[in-house]
């Protein structure tokens, strides 16, 4: 672990050295002693001895001072060899501090477990928070008193109201419109407090949680500030985030284990269909129809996750996914975000309608179902343009689909055969006409009173009620799969 002069200023701190510190950075991996053969200091190095081999002021002819780049810490009436073994001292806790971070990481420990191991270093209140202002861990220096929206936020674990309704401010004045991966200085709400250590803790890009350090101690500010972005790291393997149903996931990382049919948290998909695809969406899958390569299918997704209409998206098994609002899928909003994202010769595949995420890899099936079926042809493609037709040639080539037809249709078939009669055909009419007299009447060019007694001819002779739900689909379904030309002369009328 590479260290700062902030961090060695923190460690040395009972010595209360003289610190003057400029342009601070983790970069420290070594030590070398004064007077040093090398006339220019090396970053990689602290370099240790007596002050006056360094300043010439004869003040500092009985204190040590550590020197690295232009800062130095200057030590007055401190034993020599106390002081050098407790710099050599620093390296090793940090190297060890880090190493129970990486360990506990390794094995995904709870989240407490790892802003505890951060406490040893960061002394200064610390919170891990969600976006929704709920707070979930806080080292034991959060729960002291500190200021009434810091102690509201600690005591009811959640942001207090007020906050909510203020913008961020950085300690230069500056507006905060959005906080990011790195560490920002935000002033504190509450005008007699320090400021606050902000940043997002994110996953696939996406932030999922807040880390928030109170400056309760404003000298360690420098080395919390250096410190953040590694602690985030660490924490983010934690099991709250990283566990098979951890409340803490990206929405990239849901989507993910929904696809390859992994269980789910409830609570997990409640609040991701709250917060990005509402009540009714649709799945789209994207091709192109001349190009499969990886650049034009990141360049695209990445398009789809900027374009407001699109909800989630991701790619999956090489395709393109993007989950669409309802009112976003009909084929002048499709064409429309076509051409708002400059692209051309795209296929897309649209699945059925659906509510529920747990549904997304029936969806997945269903749209590039649609892409298999589109013969390569660039343009929108929806799943319920194919399915029926597939299920009735699938149904038709099965061994046993004409056995298992319903027996009436080869009863009136046979009898209409010998009678030259239209009873078959009658039937056909009335079922797609979901049994209304006027409109099958009107198809079969015939009166009413023909259509009545033709429909009594086919109870008589087949035994049907035409009025049980089962016996209907049942006719139905082996109506249309029986094809007879006589239906598909009905169909083009």
């Amino acid at each position: 672990m590479k260290l700062s002069m902030s961090m060695l200023a923190w460690y040395l701190g009972e010595y209360r050295p003289d610190r003057t510190i400029i342009d601070d950075e983790p970069i420290i991996y070594g030590m070398r002693f004064l007077p040093d053969e090398h006339l220019q200091l090396l970053p990689g190095y602290v370099y240790f001895g007596d002050a006056r081999y360094f300043l010439s002021d004869p003040r500092y002819r009985n204190a040590y001072i550590i020197v690295h780049r232009q800062s130095y810490l200057l030590f007055h009436h401190c034993d020599y060899e106390e002081l050098l073994n407790t710099l050599l001292a620093a390296f090793d806790f940090f190297m060890a501090w880090e190493g129970r971070l990486l360990e506990a990481a390794s094995r995904q420990a709870p989240l407490q477990e790892l802003v505890d191991l951060c406490s040893q270093v960061i002394e200064n209140p610390m919170v891990v928070g969600g976006l929704s202002g709920e707070l979930y861990i806080a080292n034991e220096a959060a729960h002291q008193p500190v200021d009434p929206y810091w102690n509201f936020s600690v005591s009811h674990r959640q942001t207090h109201p007020q906050i909510n309704n203020l913008p961020y401010y950085g300690t230069d004045n500056q507006l905060i419109k959005e906080l990011s991966e790195h560490p920002q200085l935000v002033r504190n709400v509450y005008p007699e407090s320090e400021p606050v250590l902000m940043m997002y803790l994110k996953q696939d890009q996406e932030p999922v949680a807040t880390i928030a350090i109170l400056q309760k101690f404003p000298e360690q500010t420098d080395k919390d500030l250096q410190l953040a972005p590694l602690l985030g790291r660490y924490l983010l393997k934690a099991a709250e985030f990283t566990s098979e149903n951890a409340l803490l996931q990206s929405s990239e990382t849901i989507l993910q284990k929904l696809l390859d049919g992994k269980e789910i948290d409830s609570r997990l998909l409640r609040k991701l269909e709250k917060e990005k695809t509402g009540n009714s969406w649709r799945l789209a899958a994207f091709r192109h129809k001349l190009r499969s390569d990886k650049i034009h299918k990141v360049t695209t997704l990445k398009s789809l996750k900027r374009h407001s209409s699109c909800c989630l998206a991701t790619m999956h098994e090489g395709d393109i996914l993007a989950i669409l609002k309802e009112q976003n899928c009909q084929p002048e909003s499709l064409s429309r975000l076509i051409k708002e994202l400059g692209l051309s010769g795209l296929l897309i595949g649209i699945s059925m309608n659906a509510s529920r995420l747990d549904t997304l890899p029936t969806c997945r099936k269903q749209a590039c179902f649609a892409l298999d079926r589109a013969d390569g042809n660039a343009g929108i493609h929806y799943c319920e343009s194919f399915a029926f037709s597939w299920l009735l040639k699938t149904l038709r080539e099965q061994e046993m689909t004409s056995a298992l037809l319903h027996p009436a249709l080869e009863l009136l078939f046979h009898y209409d055969h010998e009678t030259h009669g239209e009873l078959c055909h009658t039937l056909s009419v009335y079922l797609r006409k979901e049994r209304n007299l006027l409109e099958t009447a009107q198809a079969l060019n015939i009166h009413r009173n023909t259509l009545k007694y033709r429909l009594r001819r086919i109870r008589e002779l087949t035994g049907l009620t035409l009025k049980e739900e089962n016996e209907l689909a049942y006719l139905r379904l082996s109506d249309w799969l029986a094809g007879s030309t006589k239906r598909e002369k009905t169909e083009t009328q």
